[in-house]
């Protein structure tokens, strides 16, 4: 009832032909066709490198791993993970003799992810993993003017992470803010610093991480996903102010925590005359009139 059979004792490079002759009932025998192969072990991998996992600006994860050139493989796999230890699922199988694959994980988990290829053998064994590619996940939190962001360190470049580059959009684009230790995983930021620079209704922050040396290949880097904060709205409109030509308190506007898209203040006296009027949230009324001190009150 077998038809199935394992050889497991071979020798390698060898050449091996088969064929099977089945027993009938009555005492003849009937023989297969013949099957000849080779048992020619292609060389595997020394070393795969996870180059990076990097977040898209559409929430996709760019994958990046180089094979050693050496290999003879040509198929792998990737598997992913939301935890370094266990939990593993096959998400993209390829085949390539070529030593640099690159994929797009267009529906990633939440949370932080952990990718790894594996060199496969003839029998779709995996035999040699890559080290992990992780993604970089942000936390913010906000008190008053201070914006914090959080988040976890890359894992697990062979080079580490030599720094980390803040990056913030509050005006339309994202810009560099600072850079920081490989070993730090959390900065602070104050409104205050930028307080008239953004017209954007919510203020965003990415992190790049950048790995260290490599001796496998050049150094890398990856992105972290996208974070954004609502614009808080504060208009403080003071009741007073002294144009006595000290500089402090002589200018009279009020006070925005944001860039408006349209502004308007126009100042009357008691009269209906209109003594001042701007169109620039940045100009203030000085007191004045036609060259002339305006009275108090």
């Amino acid at each position: 009832n077998d038809t199935t059979y394992t050889i497991e004792d071979f020798e390698s490079y060898s050449e091996y032909c088969f064929y099977i002759e089945a027993s009938l009932s009555d005492g003849s025998s009937s023989l297969s066709n013949k099957l000849c192969l080779r048992t020619d072990l292609p060389v595997p991998p020394e070393w795969i490198n996870a180059d990076y996992a990097s977040y898209t600006d559409n929430g996709s994860v760019m994958l990046s791993f180089t094979i050693d050139p050496a290999s003879e493989y040509d198929r792998y796999r990737i598997e992913r993970s939301n935890n370094t230890a266990s939990g593993f699922e096959i998400i993209h199988n390829e085949y390539t003799t070529g030593n640099r694959i690159e994929y797009t994980d267009n529906d990633p988990p939440e949370g932080i992810n952990y990718y790894f290829l594996a060199a496969l053998n003839n029998c779709n064994e995996a035999i040699v993993y890559s080290n992990a590619a992780s993604t970089i996940k942000l936390d913010i939190l906000s008190d008053n003017k201070l914006i914090m962001i959080s988040w976890n360190s890359y894992y697990e470049w062979r080079g580490g992470v030599s720094s980390y580059r803040i990056t913030r959009n509050n005006r339309g684009y994202f810009e560099e803010i600072a850079t920081i230790s490989g070993s730090d995983t959390v900065y602070t930021d104050n409104l205050s610093d930028f307080l008239y620079e953004t017209s954007q209704e919510e203020i965003c922050f990415r992190v790049l991480a950048e790995e260290g040396f490599n001796t496998y290949v050049s150094s890398a880097s990856s992105h972290s996903d996208i974070v954004c904060i609502e614009q808080p709205v504060r208009i403080f409109v003071p009741n007073a102010f002294t144009p006595d030509g000290n500089s402090i308190n002589s200018i009279f506007t009020p006070v925005l925590s944001f860039t408006p898209v349209k502004f308007r203040m126009i100042i009357k006296n008691r009269s209906g005359l209109t003594l001042f009027e701007s169109k620039d949230h940045l100009r203030g009324w000085d007191g004045t009139y036609g060259g002339r001190k305006m009275p108090e009150d």
